[in-house]
């Protein structure tokens, strides 16, 4: 019932805004070929990134984002393939996962976003968003 919650107020919210991007143009994001640079490119394979610490999913997170892997696949497989988010982004039902060397200083901590299409019920598009901070 709460995760229903969570879903109906994320489309509600994101219905609201213009076109859901003024929601999203708030946050930060990193560009592909600078998670390239930043952790590598190691193969992504679901089995290992739902076990591994952050730095390793890190070094998975180009290649899981580049394959499209989950682009148009059903919340419910993410977090059945990668485990329960380890990160927030705006609702528990929306699935994050925290990246990177977690002993950063808060502003520059990174999670994956499996951004959600108006249905909330499909992946949309994967991001890297800098966890902290709307941008300036």
């Amino acid at each position: 019932m709460i995760k229903q919650i969570a879903l109906l107020t994320f489309f509600l919210f994101f219905s609201l805004t213009s076109s859901g991007q003024d929601y999203l143009n708030r946050y930060e994001y990193m560009k592909l070929d600078t998670i390239k640079k930043k952790w590598g490119s190691n193969p992504f394979l679901a089995n290992e990134f739902k076990t591994a610490d952050e730095e390793a999913k890190a070094k998975m997170a180009y290649s899981l984002i580049h394959s499209k892997t989950y682009i148009g696949k059903p919340i419910k497989k993410v977090f059945t393939d990668l485990g329960q988010s380890t990160g927030y982004f705006f609702s528990e039902s929306v699935p994050s996962y925290v990246i990177g060397d977690i002993n950063e200083k808060p502003d520059e901590l990174w999670q994956i976003v499996f951004l959600l299409h108006k249905n909330s019920k499909t992946i949309a598009d994967v991001k890297v968003q800098k966890k902290c901070c709307y941008k300036k």
